[in-house]
């Protein structure tokens, strides 16, 4: 994924009967970035704020290998708060989010 420093978060969707979670961020223009998680075994979210509200990314590093039983990712916010995930998969996916009113009509993966 590289590093997305700016980009704003926009949504942290869990789904538990599907042991998923879908994070979108606004990377700019029309286009979306979605990372989406499935099989999750952890997902942990801060709200502190230790150094002050912030919606925007500190940084988004590259998933790291759990020795074959999926991946770890820590995405940094510019709030000191971070979003941390464990799961079987990590899948990024960059795309144009439609607004529409009503939320089954999302795409979700």
């Amino acid at each position: 994924m590289g590093r997305l420093h700016d980009a704003r978060l926009v949504s942290l969707l869990y789904e538990p009967e599907l042991k998923q979670v879908v994070i979108r961020f606004d990377v700019g223009g029309a286009t979306d970035l979605r990372v989406i998680a499935k099989g999750v075994r952890e997902v942990t979210v801060t709200q502190k704020e230790p150094w002050g509200p912030s919606t925007y990314v500190d940084d988004i590093p590259e998933p790291t290998p759990l020795g074959g039983t999926g991946f770890a990712m820590d995405v940094a916010l510019q709030s000191g708060d971070s979003i941390r995930l464990m799961a079987a998969s990590l899948e990024p996916s960059f795309d144009s989010w439609p607004t529409v009113t009503d939320p089954s009509r999302l795409p979700l993966g």
